[in-house]
């Protein structure tokens, strides 16, 4: 069997606190030798949108989402979508609009993505402390059984950080926050500016305290 790796590098449209765009790199591995199902809940969808006679335009107008995001489900393009989440709030929507079954749909696209995606790494670019350039802070996630199981149940999203953070020494994952600290410790980042970059700030800086007690090694200067 015939596979490809394919890596999409996007912006995603934020922007951290000095207005430096931030980007996230998608991997996944695809079967080279068939179908993928995606294809098909895009076909579908494009379909059943004609036999209504409906316009793309008139439906992103009806359901306030952009014509190009809804040309992207149609044409199985999801790594041109904001990410998993609005992916499978799009489709829900989508669906709903057209008639379709909605959560049919949902757990189709939850289960292709997850089959398919192997890793997701989401970087960001930070000052250097020392004003030197930028420095990359990055979140690196490797699909495994666990996440996978988690990225079909949208009941367990919450939970795919959580397992991110625990995998860091077996599988080579990390977080944002813990890239950020680790930047912090290295004295390459202020600690100002990761706590504003931290997916969580109170939750960043809790961390940072509780270290800095164990070692010893966080100076005061950081606050």
């Amino acid at each position: 069997m015939t596979k490809t790796t394919q890596i999409f590098v996007k912006n995603d449209g934020g922007k951290n606190m000095d207005g430096l765009n931030t980007r996230r790199i998608h991997l996944r591995e695809i079967s080279g030798d068939s179908e993928s199902p995606l294809e098909t809940v895009g076909h579908d969808l494009r379909a059943a949108r004609l036999r209504r006679g409906d316009e793309i335009a008139q439906v992103s107008r009806a359901l306030k989402i952009r014509k190009d995001h809804l040309e992207a489900l149609e044409n199985d393009r999801i790594e041109d979508l904001p990410g998993k989440t609005y992916a499978i709030g799009f489709v829900r929507s989508y669906a709903r609009h057209l008639g379709l079954d909605s959560d049919r749909y949902v757990e189709r696209i939850g289960q292709v993505t997850a089959e398919q995606l192997q890793a997701v790494v989401s970087q960001r670019l930070l000052p250097r402390k020392d004003g030197k350039g930028r420095v990359l802070a990055a979140e690196v996630m490797v699909v495994t059984g666990t996440i996978r199981d988690c990225i079909v149940d949208p009941e367990r999203t919450e939970e795919i950080r959580e397992h991110i953070a625990e995998g860091r020494v077996t599988y080579g994952m990390q977080t944002f926050d813990q890239c950020l600290m680790e930047l912090v410790q290295n004295d390459l980042v202020e600690y100002e500016v990761a706590k504003a970059a931290a997916t969580n700030a109170g939750d960043f800086e809790l961390k940072m305290n509780m270290l800095s007690s164990r070692s010893g090694a966080m100076s005061t200067s950081y606050y």
